[in-house]
């Protein structure tokens, strides 16, 4: 696991699950630190005292000092939590137990996500993404990127079997998914091999026909995982990676560029299905010159099943000025943001307007074409008028493009050949059926 100097917790219950004790124990010895005990009536006191909230509600900044992120080794739980009453009444009415205390209770464990939001039976025309169950064994990162805001603690469950009890209920009530994306608000290497989260995933997964878990990550940490020679092509691997400069400087506590890719390509010897986001491309000033290395390093000593393409989104000008340097930013970049700043107000796609992104695209896959003619392309959370505009020339719609992450896109799989906004009949773990707009999407 990574190197962290910072402080570690466990809640004081652990020893209730049998599995518990063996993952605390590889943390601690990981740390060089016995962790501290916690309750859960003491979840909003250490909020409080660490900073875990203010440092979730700022995105990190290249121009910060940001400490390691705490750890906290919590407590999986489904159904009516004992203790939720209790800390209600403590916080008083004016402070619900939302966000992060409920996510360190241990009661944000999977979530039906929908870019449609409330109508996952189609998408949204500034995000088309799948609907699918996302599983969270992991929550916070140490990775320090400038456009995210997930610092402050890592949370990590510690009871996975219990947690894997439940998990197979899900996988059991819903066939028409057949991948399932996890911690994509975390990197799960960080923690491994000493948390087992990878492990205990793969031993699930295989008791099923054709279910699959991608492992969504910007890490080099994998060593671990060339020793799962039995993993049977049932865990995913999927990198997020940025151009050197911009990894360089705006994601400081992650691996570099070439440093990811070197970790993808150990994976695709080993025989793991690998994939690669080129997300998020942030315009540095010669992102141009960069596109033709990613286009090389992606598939030197390896064809990835698919390449994914979006460049930084989820801000607006303000923020994108606050957390990046414009000075390292191409000029035109900071131009076209700052002309498309009042029309794109509401858009999931904003800072750059459409233009702007269609350009880097353009580049991207001229440069990824000159190598290899037929490894596909695809956007990943881009807008239906994009996919209209390229459709043609990447030779998918919509519909049927094979995402990194998608919840029908099963190793080796080239195109969908169902519409995964209409195949979708979405039950919880404990059975109930689940309509548009309706209850139970997380538990």
């Amino acid at each position: 696991m990574y190197s962290l100097a910072s402080k570690l917790y466990v809640h004081k219950d652990y020893a209730d699950f049998p599995d518990a004790p063996a993952r605390v124990e590889r943390i601690e010895s990981a740390m060089g630190q016995e962790a501290e005990n916690f309750g859960d009536l003491d979840i909003p006191d250490l909020i409080e005292e660490r900073g875990w909230q203010d440092r979730r509600s700022r995105r990190f900044s290249a121009f910060d000092t940001t400490p390691d992120q705490d750890v906290v080794l919590m407590l999986s739980h489904f159904g009516e939590h004992p203790n939720l009453a209790k800390l209600t009444e403590k916080l008083g009415k004016d402070k619900p137990v939302t966000g992060l205390m409920r996510q360190l209770l241990g009661l944000r464990n999977m979530n039906l996500f929908s870019s449609g939001v409330e109508d996952f039976h189609k998408p949204r025309k500034d995000h088309v993404c799948r609907p699918q169950w996302q599983l969270f064994t992991m929550e916070g990162c140490s990775h320090q990127c400038a456009y995210c805001s997930l610092g402050g603690v890592i949370a990590a469950k510690v009871n996975m079997d219990y947690y894997c009890d439940h998990l197979g209920k899900l996988i059991e009530n819903n066939p028409w998914q057949q991948v399932f994306l996890t911690n994509s608000n975390s990197d799960t290497p960080i923690l491994e091999p000493e948390i087992g989260h990878i492990r205990a995933l793969l031993d699930l997964v295989k008791r099923y026909d054709n279910r699959h878990f991608v492992v969504h990550t910007k890490s080099a940490n994998v060593d671990h995982l060339l020793e799962h020679t039995d993993h049977d092509q049932r865990a995913i691997m999927l990198w997020t990676i940025a151009t050197p400069s911009a990894a360089r400087i705006y994601e400081p506590g992650a691996p570099s560029t070439e440093e990811r890719f070197a970790a993808a390509r150990k994976c695709y010897r080993t025989g793991y299905p690998v994939r690669i986001k080129f997300k998020p491309i942030i315009p540095m000033k010669d992102w141009r010159e960069e596109a033709t290395l990613m286009a090389r390093l992606a598939l030197d000593g390896m064809k990835p099943e698919v390449i994914n393409l979006l460049t930084l989104t989820w801000m607006d000008v303000t923020t994108l000025r606050n957390a990046f340097n414009p000075e390292d930013l191409d000029p035109e970049a900071m131009e076209a943001a700052d002309t498309a700043k009042d029309d794109m107000t509401d858009d999931h796609l904003r800072p750059f307007p459409h233009a702007f992104r269609a350009t880097v695209y353009d580049h991207f896959i001229t440069e990824i074409r000159k190598i290899d003619p037929d490894v596909p392309i695809t956007f990943s959370t881009e807008s239906l008028d994009m996919w209209k505009q390229f459709g043609e020339r990447l030779g998918y719609d919509a519909r049927d493009y094979i995402c990194g992450c998608g919840p029908q896109s099963t190793p080796g799989c080239r195109r969908l050949e169902g519409n995964p906004w209409k195949v979708i009949a979405p039950m919880s773990w404990d059975g109930h059926a689940i309509e548009p707009g309706g209850p139970g999407r997380s538990a």
